[in-house]
């Protein structure tokens, strides 16, 4: 499925992200495609992932709350995976 929107932030808050998804337990190829999505440092898109892609962080326990925030946005409080 397509990326649908894009998640902005700071550098720290990207910073955060990549910290959060290098010491999640997922296995190394869905760190490296989540890795792939992430715009270049001082961009202020912090990445742009696949609907495929948020669904894994959504489930992920511990989610940075800006970003749990902005799929909340993005999908509704069901999450995403939930059609509209």
């Amino acid at each position: 499925m397509a990326a649908i929107d894009k998640i902005y932030g700071t550098r720290e808050q990207r910073r955060e992200l990549k910290r959060f998804i290098r010491r999640s337990r997922l296995p190394g190829h869905v760190r490296r495609a989540l890795y792939r999505n992430f715009y270049a440092v001082g961009h202020p898109v912090v990445c742009n992932l696949p609907s495929r892609l948020d669904r894994v962080l959504w489930r992920l326990p511990g989610l940075p709350a800006w970003v749990l925030e902005r799929l909340v946005e993005q999908y509704g409080a069901e999450g995403p995976g939930v059609e509209r």
